[in-house]
């Protein structure tokens, strides 16, 4: 058996607007926090996190 078989570890989490704003945030909170580390921290790709941020204000 190896470790990958529970699928529970694996199973992928969509998150809202609010949510990723939220986590972006938190991650930032400190003075001087760079991109990297709010990537690594919020699970998120350069583009998603370079994306306009007014873009995340818009309604659906």
């Amino acid at each position: 058996m190896s470790g990958f078989e529970d699928k529970s570890v694996l199973k992928a989490k969509y998150r809202n607007r609010t949510e990723i704003i939220a986590s972006v945030l938190e991650a930032a909170k400190d003075d001087g926090t760079r991109k990297s580390r709010i990537m690594f921290t919020t699970y998120l790709s350069y583009e998603q996190l370079t994306f306009p941020s007014s873009a995340y204000l818009l309604p659906l």
